[in-house]
């Protein structure tokens, strides 16, 4: 019975992932705490939109911006807060459905 198990259990693997891995992301958002704009640093494995939405600490929306066409590659979009109080904020980056969601502190 003890050879069964060893057997059995032996030699598990794992199958490897068919679905292919994303690549698009927000690399870095700089620089934080910020004072009159920020640099938010994005990966794109495709063309695609990306929507930039600042909200307060409770989620309510401070801020908007029109979307932006990405090109595959690294690339930098630098957003003005130059209106904006002192204080917490979330920068929520939707592309192509998937949000990212970084907090950020204005001085």
């Amino acid at each position: 019975m003890i050879l069964l198990l060893s057997v059995c259990f032996g030699n598990a693997q794992t199958e490897p992932s068919l679905e292919p891995e994303n690549l698009t992301k927000v690399e870095k958002v700089y620089p934080n705490p910020m004072d009159e704009h920020i640099i938010v640093e994005i990966t794109s494995e495709e063309y695609a939109n990306a929507t930039f939405i600042l909200m307060d600490i409770l989620g309510n929306t401070v801020q908007r911006w029109d979307a932006r066409e990405l090109t595959p590659g690294l690339q930098n979009v630098r957003l003005n807060l130059k209106n904006l109080h002192s204080g917490i904020y979330l920068l929520k980056v939707v592309i192509n459905n998937k949000s990212f969601v970084h907090r950020l502190r204005k001085v």
